[in-house]
């Protein structure tokens, strides 16, 4: 009986000290730069270095559904610390002949894209490998400003659902309305 108890607390400390990793893989004619990133309450982490983040140097083919066998730039990153990330394909350059995608937000698993490099424009081709893209826990939603100094715990959302519309009535000072010129920025932080 001894016997059987190590073997299984070995197998189960084996399992949970294995590592939660997400690939990254772009079609691109060039290897992008990618910068990446997670929020987990106010503090942001880098996980690709500092704008633009790192040039991708890794490539593998993949076969999609249909039978296609496509060339991708891939990077894998370690999820370890957080339980989804964000990333931008960007060229590298900084200025007029910047070139970078929006936001691409909630990585928890392997991704497939797209990106032309020119324009910035890239789609999520996913799907066409067989990955279904599981949603993402929230664990909070903030909103930020400037009139709290961007202070991500300064207005936390409590009683977080799924497909849940969240409300923020904004009640400004006199001084506050006074010193509006055109608008207020404001952000959502979701972690």
């Amino acid at each position: 009986m001894k016997n059987l108890l190590l073997t299984l607390f070995m197998a189960v400390a084996f399992i949970s000290a294995k590592a939660v990793t997400a690939t990254v893989y772009v079609q691109a004619d060039e290897a992008p730069f990618l910068y990446g990133w997670y929020t987990i309450g106010a503090k942001e982490t880098k996980i690709n270095g500092a704008w633009p983040g790192k040039q991708m140097t890794e490539s593998t083919t993949k076969t999609n559904k249909a039978g296609e066998t496509i060339t991708f730039w891939c990077q894998t990153f370690d999820l370890s610390g957080t339980s989804s990330f964000n990333i931008i394909f960007n060229n590298g350059l900084e200025g007029v002949n910047k070139v970078q995608t929006g936001n691409i937000s909630d990585i928890a698993s392997d991704r497939y894209f797209t990106y032309n490099g020119q324009t910035g424009a890239y789609t999520d081709i996913t799907e066409d490998f067989g990955v279904e893209i599981p949603d993402v826990e929230i664990q909070s939603v903030a909103l930020i400003s400037e009139l709290n100094e961007w202070d991500g715990l300064a207005q936390l959302f409590s009683e977080i659902q799924k497909d849940r519309k969240y409300v923020f009535n904004l009640s400004l000072t006199d001084e506050q309305l006074e010193a509006i010129e055109y608008f207020y920025r404001f952000k959502f932080i979701i972690a």
